[in-house]
């Protein structure tokens, strides 16, 4: 199976809209910490994610629904590591080789959201701070109403082959 693929949440289109029902998720919901863009995992790398209960700082995005559980990934600030007894902070890549396919993908989903979110706070049409909206799945700019989204298609490399010859394509 390819890393990143295969993600079982429903991300809850319909719902994530609604603050009140977002607030509420949040009362009931588990959350993964992020620093500098890594997840955190357990020490040994085991191969699992050590989801929390609670989270209080940071940038919180929702991922979607697993079953009737609503998860969420936390931006952890700070320039130093913080120190968790249960995991540590891990590069996304190399986790991918010890996490099970399902967390792999969740946990590439969140990287991709709480990445997306850094670096655009700032409106590109009139340069105002724009606001999350949507549990995280698009900014909204306050001072000229411009709606901002994430890229959610995927990335896809295909060589066409016929045969014993292929097609290669520049530029």
């Amino acid at each position: 199976m390819m890393a990143f693929c295969g993600n079982p949440l429903d991300r809850a289109s319909d719902r994530r809209t609604d603050p009140a029902w977002l607030a509420a998720q949040q009362g009931c919901g588990l959350f993964l910490p992020f620093w500098q863009n890594k997840p955190l995992v357990v020490k040994d790398r085991a191969g699992f994610l050590p989801w929390r209960s609670e989270w209080q700082a940071g940038l919180c995005v929702f991922l979607g629904l697993d079953g009737a559980r609503p998860l969420f990934a936390v931006d952890v600030a700070g320039d130093s590591e913080p120190v968790m007894e249960d995991g540590a902070f891990a590069e996304m890549r190399a986790s991918a080789f010890v996490l099970p396919g399902r967390d792999t993908a969740i946990a590439g989903q969140a990287k991709a959201l709480i990445d997306w979110h850094r670096r655009h706070g700032f409106c590109p049409n009139c340069g105002a701070a724009t606001q999350l909206c949507d549990g995280g799945y698009r900014r909204l700019c306050p001072a000229c109403a411009a709606e901002h989204f994430p890229r959610t298609d995927p990335v896809v490399i295909m060589l066409p082959v016929l045969g014993d010859e292929c097609l290669v394509g520049r530029n």
